[in-house]
């Protein structure tokens, strides 16, 4: 079943400019030939498009962008990236301050989609729209978990209130310092049948999944597994854990690092 992430690296992808209360994450997942993804890290340097999704950060046109290294081998990835938008507005938005960063490179940035296909062997992206999205923006996270669904045929409704109930777990979690961030999603094209809903959290250690475990066990009740049974279809359901490798204030770290 493919899940899925997307990499940003050379060309957004226009949509309509129809503003929504609900941020939308435009996902890519990669085959990357060095597997430490490194390459890839150093594309976005090179050409700047590191500068232009911090850019459009302080202008609340990107809510948040990174790139992620696959700890389970797979496959289907390597890698995933990602960058969240408030809205599609947002979204054209940072397409254009792109558009404008290229057209200011001219020539030095001519090459940047052809040194992009040299260090990947695939990709594909997936589009999703979040029902819940919040992080701890003073703590920068190093594993991203993610587990996606398949609600069963008429029950997408129950299915979202069921997800619910982890939420709130959830917002302990983040209240006590465990995660640093969390949320739900959903397809908003339906490109992949495999799964309908979705849900994210991101931390600082793996040892934080022992209290994250904890927590979703003390709250596991005889009657939440029984209407996950009713609602979900186990075929759709998969986990993915993710490393953080590069995003929003990591230039600041390595500079003070070589410091």
């Amino acid at each position: 079943m493919k899940r899925f992430g997307l990499l940003v690296l050379a060309v957004l992808l226009v949509f309509p400019a129809v503003a929504t209360a609900d941020p939308i994450t435009l996902v890519t997942y990669y085959q990357a030939k060095d597997q430490d993804g490194n390459g890839l890290v150093d594309h976005m340097k090179k050409y700047g498009l590191n500068d232009v999704l911090n850019g459009q950060m302080e202008a609340e046109n990107v809510m948040s962008w990174g790139i992620a290294n696959r700890t389970l081998d797979g496959p289907e990835h390597t890698h995933m990236a990602w960058v969240t938008y408030p809205s599609w507005t947002a979204w054209e938005a940072t397409t254009g301050a792109f558009d404008a960063h290229f057209k200011e490179l001219g020539e030095e940035g001519a090459g940047s989609q052809q040194n992009l296909q040299s260090l990947i062997n695939g990709m594909d992206e997936m589009v999703i729209r979040h029902t819940t999205f919040e992080v701890n923006p003073e703590e920068a996270p190093e594993f991203l978990s993610i587990s996606v669904f398949k609600a069963r045929p008429g029950k997408r409704a129950e299915a979202s209130a069921w997800m619910e109930g982890g939420e709130e777990i959830d917002a302990q979690l983040m209240a006590d310092g465990v995660i640093t961030g969390y949320g739900t999603f959903s397809q908003v094209y339906h490109t992949d049948s495999g799964w309908s809903h979705g849900s994210w959290q991101t931390f600082s250690g793996l040892d934080k999944m022992d209290a994250i475990d904890a927590a979703y066990g003390a709250a596991s009740t005889e009657e939440g597994r029984a209407t996950r049974a009713e609602v979900m279809d186990r075929s759709g359901h998969g986990d993915e854990l993710y490393w953080i490798i590069y995003g929003p204030g990591m230039d600041e770290e390595e500079e003070e690092e070589e410091e």
